[in-house]
């Protein structure tokens, strides 16, 4: 699979009340992500899309170096 072996983000969402955060982490480490964390609920692209911009534009720096 291809997480395993390619670069990985996780944004965790602290108030995310469908997905706990002990889960999300267990993934982020399973695919041995970066992992940045944010106050936000489940869809953090709607009520925190400045955090998920910052996030994506971080991650696309990283690997295009």
């Amino acid at each position: 699979a291809a997480w395993r072996t390619l670069p990985a983000w996780i944004l965790v969402t602290s108030a995310d009340r469908i997905l706990p955060v002990d889960l999300q982490t267990f993934q982020a480490r399973r695919a041995n992500a970066t992992t940045r964390s944010v106050t936000a609920s489940h869809l953090p692209q709607q009520s925190r899309p400045d955090a998920v911009t910052g996030i994506i534009v971080e991650a696309a720096r990283s690997v295009a170096a």
